[in-house]
């Protein structure tokens, strides 16, 4: 079979979250033979190798006008609460592109912010693939229900639009995708708990998912040594540290209120490091070190290193990319039993999965990985844990192996 040529499709900025793992991805798949480009509606396209963004000053602002249209729709809800919430009803028609032309497969990642128009998939008539990153490809809008389970029937009166009407713009984003998910799309969720809720959407009544994981370039993110980490950061050597960090720590669904209870249960001299945008999170209480948002890899490598102990107390995650870089990078984890830190965690043997959602349990798992008893088996389960099951290298082959199945 001649090289497979992939079309991947990659909203929002490269520097961080769901996008970043998707070009690791993208990455390892380009030094496994895999030819192809990426397509990026942000400036920061043109800092990576094999990525196309906006070409001049007037796509740019395309996109950016598309974008603030995808976003304005909410604003016909005031009481809506202040979750991610997108419409899709704005974006590319991929196969415009001259890529699209010479690509064998289309490979969909994170496509909200007015990048990708729901309405224009029908138009693809190639094999196409959709990871599945959270919940929004069979939801009203919403990338995390928070307990909702409208999906699995048909989005109406939104609660976090806090909106009473059967017809609302949940109602109406829900059929788009309805009428036009192609029933040749294959969905991959990064999760078992992405695919089973996705598997219940009667958007992909019609649709095969399968679950393949997230990703994590080992050669990025692996042990160094801690007091040198703790030494460029200047952080004291000897006192016992926990991280918390995530893209953006005052999301609801990242669960920070929770870390902020957990920590009355903790033992005196412990310093809570944090990284990520801070969007007001108080910690004026702890003896506390904010990182800011870390976009560098040498940046997060060291904070993880830094750590005793790594904490992820979301109240829903559907993978957990953080979780791997720090169990990579030899820092045990704390998390909820939920979503994606379930498939990640083997309780007290590479971590720790606290009873959803108990402080206290959070901070027992703390203290049980501060007992120097515990930790150093554990770190050395983590790491081997992410090199056999979650590294950029296994996952891609899995893909591959995709691939040929729908060109074969």
């Amino acid at each position: 079979m001649k090289n497979i040529n992939v079309l991947h499709l990659i909203g929002g900025s490269l520097r961080g979250g769901a996008a970043r793992g998707a070009y690791w991805l993208f990455r390892e798949l380009i030094r496994k033979g895999v030819e192809g480009v990426v397509l990026n509606n942000t400036k920061s396209a043109r800092e990576h190798d094999g990525v196309l963004g906006p070409r001049g000053s007037v796509e740019n602002m395309r996109f950016r006008t598309r974008a603030m249209l995808e976003q304005s729709h909410k604003l016909l809800h005031p009481n809506r609460e202040r979750t991610s919430f997108n419409t899709g009803f704005y974006g590319i028609d991929v196969t415009e592109s001259p890529y699209y032309r010479k690509a064998d497969i289309v490979h969909l990642h994170w496509i909200n912010q007015g990048f990708v128009k729901i309405s224009t998939l029908p138009h693809i008539k190639k094999p196409l693939v959709w990871t599945f990153r959270d919940l929004w490809p069979g939801t009203g809008g919403c990338h995390y229900p928070m307990g909702c389970e409208k999906f699995v029937t048909g989005c109406s009166a939104c609660p976090q639009l806090g909106s009473s009407k059967a017809i609302d713009l949940s109602s109406r984003v829900f059929a788009n995708k309805r009428i036009n998910i192609p029933q040749h799309l294959v969905g991959v969720g990064i999760s078992n708990w992405v695919v089973d809720n996705l598997k219940q959407s009667p958007i992909f009544a019609r649709n095969r998912i399968k679950m393949i994981p997230n990703a994590i370039p080992i050669e990025s993110f692996f042990p160094e040594e801690q007091y040198a980490q703790r030494k460029r950061l200047d952080l004291p050597e000897t006192r016992p540290i926990v991280l918390v960090g995530a893209d953006s720590l005052g999301k609801f669904h990242k669960g920070f209120d929770l870390f902020q209870s957990c920590l009355h249960h903790l033992p005196k001299g412990v310093l809570i490091l944090t990284f990520g945008h801070n969007d007001s999170v108080d910690l004026r209480d702890f003896d506390h070190r904010h990182l800011g948002f870390l976009s560098r890899i040498d940046e997060l490598r060291a904070a993880y290193a830094a750590a005793d102990v790594f904490v992820a107390p979301s109240r829903q995650e559907a993978f957990g990319k953080t979780l791997c870089e720090s169990m990579a990078s030899g820092t045990p984890v704390v998390a909820f039993d939920i979503g994606g830190p379930s498939d990640i965690i083997e309780h007290q043997v590479d971590g720790y999965l606290a009873k959803p959602y108990s402080p206290e349990d959070l901070a027992n798992g703390i203290r049980w990985l501060l007992d120097e008893n515990n930790r150093p088996n554990v770190r050395l389960a983590a790491i081997r844990k992410i090199r056999e099951r979650f590294s950029t290298s296994v996952v891609a082959e899995q893909y591959i192996a995709l691939y040929k199945s729908l060109l074969a």
